[in-house]
């Protein structure tokens, strides 16, 4: 189980990552820099799935990637037949 400062803290990393200020990420997702910056500290819970979208707007990352973040689903790859 992913506890809420594990998950704000690889959001943070990906910020970083992709060199966006908090404010750049807020604006590109619709929502505020101060609640971005309470997750990336660990204030707030993981948020619900709509929110989670909005935040992998804003950090041009894909549905899929914020989930398993979140971990809501997990990345497998699909099992070939042998």
């Amino acid at each position: 189980m992913v506890t809420k400062e594990q998950f704000g803290q690889k959001i943070k990393h990906i910020r970083e990552k992709k060199h966006y200020t908090v404010r750049q990420a807020a604006l590109q997702g619709n929502f505020s820099s101060a609640y971005l910056s309470q997750i990336e500290n660990g204030n707030k819970n993981i948020p619900k799935v709509e929110t989670l979208y909005r935040i992998a707007k804003g950090l041009r990352i894909s549905k899929d990637e914020i989930l398993h973040i979140a971990g809501i689903t997990s990345h497998t790859s699909p099992k070939h037949p042998q």
